[in-house]
C-alpha cells in the first residue's frame, strides 16, 4: 500500500445487525418515570403494552446464530433426553423473555428505569437470569406506592368524551383502562357496570344514551350498538351537508337544458340581453353571433357587450380621475414639474455628389 493510499483509506462502517437498526430507527416509545411522578404505574403499564406490541412484530423469532448458541447449551445441559418440538418452543420463548428485557432497558428507557430496577431486585444473579414476566411483577409492585387509588378513582369518574373522539376510542382507551375497579370473582361484573356506567354519563352522544338507558344494554352490546350508532350518525350528516357541486352530473348535457333558477337572471356573452330560455337554447338563436359591431369592426357580438371599448371606457375613467387629483394638487399649492434633458445632436452632412 503506497503513501497516498494510507491517507485516502476510510475505514469500513460498523454494520449494525438488522433487528436491531429495525428497533432504533423507530424508536420513538421510551420510557423515563421522571416524567410521570404521579402516575408512574399506569405510564409504566402502557409503555409496557406497547413495547410488547411492538418486540413481538419486529422481532417473531430470535436470529439463527443466537438460537443455534441456546440450543447447544441446552444440549449440554440434557445429555441423556433426546429434544422434542416442545422443547425448542420453550428454548426460543425462554431467549425471547430475556432479550424482551435487555433490549427495553438498553434501547427504550432511561437510565432512571434502570436505576430503579436495581433497587427493585438488588441481587445480581437473580437480574443476570431475569425473565420478561419476572421484571414487569418486580416493576409493577415497586411503582405501585406511587399510585393513589382514591384520585384514580375521581379521575375515572371525571371522564368525558372528547368533542373529535370517537366513540370506540373513548370507550376502550379512556374507560376500560382506567378503570380500577377490579375483583377475582369470575362472576363479579362490578367493573363492567362501572365501565358501562361512565361510558354512558361521559359521552357526548345523546342517541347512545338515550338507547342504552332504555334498553339496559350491557358492557358489550353498548359497545356494538353505540359504534354503529355513531357511523349511521356520521353518514346521515354527510349526505345532508353534501356539497352540490360534487354531485355526479351537476355540468352534464341534460342539467344544462334546465331552467335558471329564479331571482338569478343570465345576461348572454353576445348580445347582452338576459337568458329567458335554456343556455344551449340561447347560443343557437342569439343573432348576435353572426353580427358586427360596430366599434372594432369584429363579427360575433354587439357593441354593447364589446370587451374592448370597456377597457377604453375604463383607461378613461381612470385618465380623468388622475387630471382631478391634479387639479386637486393645484389648489392645495402642490405643483408637480417634470424635468427634460434636452442634448444637441449634430446635424448630418449632406453627401457630395
Amino acid at each position: 500500500m503506497s503513501q497516498s493510499d494510507i491517507y485516502n483509506y476510510k475505514a469500513p462502517k460498523a454494520e449494525i445487525p438488522t433487528t436491531m437498526a429495525a428497533m432504533t430507527s423507530t424508536s420513538t416509545l421510551y420510557f423515563d418515570s421522571d416524567l410521570h411522578p404521579d402516575d408512574t404505574l399506569c405510564a409504566f403499564d402502557e409503555f409496557i403494552q406497547s413495547f410488547e406490541l411492538r418486540y413481538d412484530a419486529q422481532n417473531p423469532d430470535p436470529p439463527k446464530t443466537s438460537l443455534d448458541a441456546a440450543i447447544e447449551r441446552w444440549k449440554l445441559a440434557n445429555d441423556d433426553k433426546k429434544s422434542k418440538l416442545d422443547d425448542y418452543d420453550n428454548i426460543r420463548d425462554e431467549w425471547r423473555s430475556k432479550d424482551r428485557v435487555t433490549k427495553l432497558l438498553g434501547t427504550f428507557s432511561s437510565k432512571r428505569l434502570f436505576a430503579d430496577w436495581k433497587v427493585a431486585e438488588p441481587d445480581d444473579s437473580k437480574r443476570a437470569k431475569v425473565t420478561w414476566k419476572y421484571f414487569v411483577t418486580t416493576m409493577q409492585q415497586h411503582y405501585k406506592p406511587t399510585e393513589n387509588l382514591t384520585l384514580k378513582n375521581h379521575q375515572f369518574r371525571s371522564l368525558a368524551q372528547d368533542a373529535h373522539e370517537s366513540f370506540p376510542t373513548f370507550c376502550v382507551y379512556k374507560a376500560v383502562q382506567h378503570c380500577n375497579f377490579k375483583c377475582h370473582n369470575d362472576d363479579c361484573t362490578a367493573e363492567d357496570t362501572a365501565i358501562c356506567d361512565q361510558i354512558i354519563i361521559g359521552s357526548t352522544h345523546d342517541k347512545i344514551r338515550e338507547e342504552a338507558l332504555k334498553n339496559s344494554w350491557d358492557l358489550q352490546q353498548l359497545r356494538k350498538e353505540g359504534m354503529r350508532i355513531e357511523s349511521a350518525t356520521k353518514g346521515l350528516e354527510e349526505l345532508n351537508n353534501e356539497n352540490p357541486v360534487n354531485k355526479m352530473g351537476k355540468y352534464s348535457f341534460k342539467n344544462m337544458k334546465k331552467k335558471p333558477e329564479a331571482g338569478k337572471p343570465r345576461s348572454c356573452y353576445y348580445c347582452g340581453q338576459d337568458i329567458k330560455t335554456s343556455v344551449i337554447a340561447n347560443l343557437k338563436s342569439c343573432r348576435a353571433r353572426t353580427s358586427k359591431c360596430n366599434f372594432r369592426d369584429a363579427i360575433g357580438h354587439y357593441k354593447t357587450v364589446c370587451r374592448k371599448k370597456k377597457a377604453i371606457n375604463e383607461l378613461k375613467n381612470y385618465s380623468e380621475q388622475q387630471a382631478h387629483q391634479i387639479e386637486d394638487h393645484d389648489h392645495s399649492g402642490v405643483y408637480s414639474i417634470n424635468i427634460f434633458r434636452i442634448t444637441e445632436t449634430p446635424q448630418q452632412q449632406p453627401p457630395h455628389k
